[in-house]
């Protein structure tokens, strides 16, 4: 991570490639000076999809952020009593089904009430 700028007649660059730099904590340098001036970084990167994730994209469940957390919340209250290191994908795919028959269920529901 490097970033630079100019402020004051001041050059900055704060940067994690320095090697005053540890433990993704990186420096300030003012003026190719390093600075005691403590700055904080956080990667921008998108979370990583789960196996849950991946698995309902392949069978075409997606709706949006609502659904993947109604999708989690069903996996939490199906698998919640398991180890985690335990979960297979024999056990999502059983969410999964479930999830897919709750929401043809709700449908056929709503298409009856018309």
């Amino acid at each position: 991570m490097r970033l630079e700028f100019a402020y004051n007649d001041r050059h900055f660059v704060a940067t994690d490639e320095h090697s005053a730099a540890s433990y993704n904590q990186p420096v300030l340098l003012i003026d190719d000076e390093l600075s005691d001036t403590r700055i904080a970084y956080e990667p921008d990167e998108p979370p990583k999809d789960s196996a849950l994730d991946l698995l309902a994209d392949e069978r075409g469940v997606w709706g949006g952020p609502a659904t993947r957390g109604a999708l989690a919340m069903l996996a939490e209250r199906m698998l919640g009593g398991m180890d985690a290191a335990d979960v297979r994908g024999a056990d999502y795919d059983r969410v999964i089904d479930a999830f897919i028959a709750e929401g043809k269920r709700r449908l056929e529901a709503e298409l009856a009430e018309e």
